[in-house]
């Protein structure tokens, strides 16, 4: 019963019958029924933003609303942060009265408040490269609050960043001068980690820059059993590389 309260973030005795099915919703994959959505005053505190595959948009997904978020990624709304939470639709936002976008407010707002600096980790063998892997949360979800967790890192120099699988996102701050190291390390981790997954989320990598998210056109050769990945260096990897001081 512990895990209940520390995803609903209420004690046990606070939560009731909703409470619980909300809760246990996000944790097993059960689906929701209409009256414990009804009101949104009682969804809302639950609510985060998520990135899916479209492949993923199957079954229970297919009804979910959503919108274009990066490179083949789509983002939508959960109901709880558990890997099996089920997502808004539209005809839930309908009965609430609510547009997407004030949906995914309230969504961001919770994430705001529930991952912060002690989700974010050092990786060893990638000079620069951060992991944010939360305990509760959706790694990967932290996409939609990087000024949040990273507050330093200028919009003119930006971040390069990946999210291999639900659970965790990859990011190095782009220092100029730094070298190509650090980047090399992160497409190495990438690669490696959607490898790993039996279901990845992306194994490309995106520079989050000027207001921008753009995709480093990253080729993955398998080689025998092992994989190794690719950027070549023109347009924007080029100028990332210069950024760098990568380039001779």
């Amino acid at each position: 019963m512990s895990l209940l309260a520390a995803q609903s973030g209420a004690s046990i005795g606070e939560m009731d019958a909703v409470d619980i099915a909300l809760t246990l919703s996000g944790l097993l994959g059960l689906p929701l029924s209409a009256d414990a959505t009804s009101e949104f005053e009682r969804v809302q505190p639950y609510l985060r933003p998520r990135l899916v595959t479209r492949a993923s948009l199957g079954g229970r997904r297919r009804q979910m609303c959503r919108r274009d978020a990066f490179g083949e990624l789509v983002s939508g709304i959960s109901i709880g942060p558990g890997a099996g939470a089920s997502f808004v639709t539209t005809q839930q936002l309908d009965a609430w009265g609510l547009e997407f976008d004030a949906a995914m407010h309230q969504a961001v707002g919770n994430l705001r408040i529930a991952m912060g600096p002690e989700s974010v980790f050092d990786t060893e063998g990638a000079p620069g490269v951060l992991a944010v892997v939360p305990e509760q949360e959706q790694g990967s979800s932290a996409y939609f609050v990087l000024d949040h967790l990273f507050p330093e890192v200028t919009p003119e120099r930006g971040m390069v960043f990946s999210v291999p699988g639900d659970d965790v996102l990859l990011l190095m701050p782009v220092e100029p001068g730094a070298g190509a190291a650090g980047l090399a390390g992160l497409v190495q981790m990438t690669c490696s980690m959607a490898a790993e997954r039996t279901e990845p989320l992306c194994d490309q990598v995106f520079w989050r820059v000027a207001g921008r998210v753009v995709r480093l056109p990253l080729t993955i050769i398998d080689e025998g059993g092992s994989r190794r990945a690719h950027l070549e260096a023109s347009g924007d990897v080029q100028e990332l590389l210069r950024v760098l001081g990568a380039l001779g």
